[in-house]
């Protein structure tokens, strides 16, 4: 549950005593909260754009932020959610310009300005920050990633 820019997160005694579980927790309730944001934004978002997706999958890609298949399914990196919110809001502009343009041609990269004028700084922040939002809760070849964590519903 977010409260301002605090996370609070409840688990059990024993669970505090087991790094890999308070890992656990803690990775899925970030995706939950990024879900949750996310979604918010892709509504608003693809309403203004008039266009249509399906989603969001929230995943702990390694290099990619987001992606946005043929079929409009749009997937975003959860680490997301630790970013200033207009990183996640560029992430979210830049995939849904793809259901328009499924490339980065001009036309793309002019669809996405009008969308998000200050898209550039937003994508800069990006590749400058995103290894610090990587090493938070990094994953671990020792620490098994329990099966669809990432895909519940909120």
């Amino acid at each position: 549950m977010r409260i301002g820019d605090d996370i609070q997160l409840y688990c059990s005694t024993q669970d505090l005593a087991r790094p890999e579980k308070l890992v656990s927790a803690l990775r899925a309730g970030m995706a939950k909260l990024a879900r949750h944001d996310a979604k918010l934004l892709l509504d608003a978002e693809s309403a203004r754009l008039g266009v249509r997706y399906e989603g969001p999958r929230i995943a702990d890609q390694k290099s990619l932020w987001g992606s946005c298949t043929p079929d409009g399914l749009i997937s975003l990196n959860w680490r997301l959610v630790m970013a200033p919110p207009e990183a996640l809001r560029y992430v979210v502009i830049h995939e849904l310009c793809h259901r328009r343009h499924l490339d980065h041609s001009p036309r793309f990269w002019r669809l996405v300005e009008k969308q998000m004028a200050d898209h550039a700084h937003w994508r800069s922040w990006l590749r400058e920050h995103g290894a610090a939002l990587h090493a938070v809760l990094p994953k671990s070849s020792v620490e098994p990633t329990p099966a669809g964590l990432f895909d519940g519903a909120l």
